[in-house]
């Protein structure tokens, strides 16, 4: 009598990556766009390379970013340079001549028939500044602060009237209809210091911190002499806060993000793998933004590998409406480690534009040319996907985890048909050892098709398994290992690195143990809506991964992406 056959088919995603704290669809999940057209998953924007240091020489440390005059404005931290968009390029416009001249940067827009009649303001230690485009006049002495801000951080916002600066502990507050000046209009308790400001409709948030006694959030109504009321954060700090729809969304250090329901935190979703005794999560205030009905969070790379899952440095994002959180976008140079010269060491801030689907990124990858980028998600106005490593990792299939089962089938439906060039493809994988990662090291050298190591740990190299390139030369780009050669310490791989890409000594590779089902390519199979893969694989738990390249161009750059994924098996006739 044959086996009955059992199904595990994944067609829901809306509750994003998976953990011990908040239930979820998948693993893992990369480069893939999970909102732009539910319930299909398709690959996510690209972001590109728009400009570094390199190519405009006095770009460096941006942590502030804002719209003013119907563009996008940065500066920097340390020397107070200010750069302005002028399309298709960035360029300095103005020098602060007082330290620390960038430590906050905002736009109090005010546009009347095409005419800017707002006013750009910005922060030094000692001063706020102010720019009027209408006359073109910068003023870096403009009022002048309570206390230094000691190359600290000062946000700035607008709440009612008030144009407010988060000077240490005091909130310092230019009067726009008095045009008065205040520098101690709000005054917290001493040990406090502010890190950034989130406008209700009733209140001002004002997010500080102390030493002492961790994070707290105060609440001013724009009237009182001092704040309304406290939320202590006990032993937490707050790193970041976005409001969407009213609603106060805070991050805190321990990775939780949460709710303010007008009494107190709720926790909606965790940063995964994160544990008690790790680092605090460090997030820029400016890099945290909605953008298009969700919250897209810059987090720099807190780890050199995938050991935890929260160490991969890009853009995350949280979708309010489904307490979704996942890893959405590389940055421009495909890395997602803290490795200093190719990794994401800081992502300081995420610029929106008016009306539109752009955004762009302020990173730093650590050293280098062109340490100091800028990144955005579209091509001189053309928005790209990720042409590879767009993957999906299933959750760790554990039905009957006590009973072994031979897995023979993997069926995906896709989102469009195919279009008919090989770099349209989707490569189905799986891993029976319930570990992700096997090894990481860097590479000594190589080629297009291989890499050398200073020794190969033959018990973590293995033919089939995944290679995947995630901070230097080649980085982003996922390959197979077809052959080991111990004598040279050389190991071969399935196909070559495109982009004009070697392996080299500065490729960080991580070997993991997924071993290729299939590949379909358009070429092979144009205009095909789905696929049934065959393999035979004897495991008591399983798990799949699924990576999407995209073409580049107009053969259906956007056809690429599934709706749902299935797993077909059979109980083992062994109990073992």
């Amino acid at each position: 009598m044959p086996l009955l056959r059992k199904i595990w088919k994944q067609s829901r995603f809306d509750k994003g990556l998976g953990n011990l704290n908040a239930p979820g669809m998948f693993w893992w999940a990369q480069n893939l766009d999970f909102e732009s057209t539910p319930p299909y998953i398709r690959v996510a924007q690209k972001l590109l390379k728009e400009t570094d240091s390199a190519a405009v020489a006095t770009l460096a440390d941006i942590f502030w970013s804002t719209i003013f005059d119907s563009t996008n404005w940065a500066i920097n931290m340390l020397d107070g340079k200010v750069f302005k968009f002028n399309y298709p390029s960035w360029s300095e416009v103005h020098d602060n001549v007082n330290a620390w001249g960038g430590l906050g940067l905002f736009g109090d827009s005010q546009i009347d028939n095409f005419t800017e009649k707002g006013f750009l303001y910005y922060a030094s230690n000692g001063w706020a500044g102010r720019y009027q485009r209408e006359t073109d006049t910068w003023t870096d002495s403009w009022q002048s602060f309570a206390v230094s801000n000691n190359a600290e951080l000062c946000p700035i916002t607008k709440f009612l009237k008030f144009i407010c600066f988060g000077n240490q502990r005091y909130v310092a507050a230019w009067d726009t209809g008095a045009s008065s000046w205040n520098a101690t209009r709000i005054t917290l308790p001493l040990g406090y210091k502010i890190k950034w400001f989130a406008p209700l409709t009733d209140y001002l948030v004002i997010c500080a911190y102390s030493n002492a006694y961790g994070a707290a959030l105060f609440f001013w109504d724009g009237i009182s002499a001092t704040y309304n009321r406290v939320l202590q954060l006990p032993n937490l700090s707050a790193p970041a806060g976005v409001v969407d729809k009213n609603r106060l969304y805070v991050i805190t250090g321990d990775g939780w993000i949460n709710l303010f329901d007008g009494s107190g935190l709720v926790k909606l979703n965790r940063f995964p793998d994160i544990e008690s005794g790790d680092i605090n999560l460090s997030i820029n205030p400016d890099a945290v933004k909605v953008h298009k009905g969700v919250i897209l969070i810059g987090l720099r790379a807190h780890g050199f590998n995938m050991e935890k899952r929260y160490y991969a440095g890009g853009i995350w994002c949280f979708n309010p409406d489904t307490n979704a959180l996942y890893f959405r976008h590389t940055m421009s140079h495909g890395g997602i480690t803290n490795i200093s010269g190719t990794g994401v060491i800081t992502i300081g801030s995420i610029m929106l534009s008016v009306n539109s689907d752009q955004f762009r990124a302020a990173w730093y990858k650590g050293g280098g040319s062109g340490a100091y980028v800028i990144d955005v998600n579209n091509d001189t106005g053309s928005f790209k996907p990720y042409d590879w490593n767009a993957i999906i990792v299933s959750p760790l299939f554990d039905d009957e985890p006590y009973r072994r089962k031979r897995f023979i089938q993997e069926v995906l439906n896709f989102w469009k048909p195919m279009p008919e060039t090989s770099f349209a493809r989707y490569v189905v994988k799986y891993n029976t050892e319930e570990r992700y990662q096997k090894y990481s090291a860097f590479a000594t050298g190589g080629g297009s098709n291989y890499f050398t190591l200073s020794f190969i740990p033959t018990a973590y190299f293995k033919v089939g398994y995944e290679v995947t390139v995630v901070a230097g030369g080649g980085a982003g780009q996922i390959r197979h290992i077809t052959s080991i050669d111990t004598s040279l310490n050389r190991v071969y791989v399935d196909e070559t690195l495109y982009a004009g890409a070697n392996y080299a000594s500065d490729s960080y590779l991580l070997v993991t143990p997924f071993l290729k089902i299939g590949t379909i390519k358009g070429n092979e199979s144009p205009s095909a809506i789905n696929k049934l893969f065959r393999f035979n694989a004897r495991a008591k738990k399983i798990q799949i991964k699924i990576e999407i390249w995209s073409p580049t161009g107009f053969t259906g750059q956007w056809d690429l992406g599934i709706s749902d994924m299935s797993t077909v098996y059979v109980p083992d006739r062994i109990i073992k």
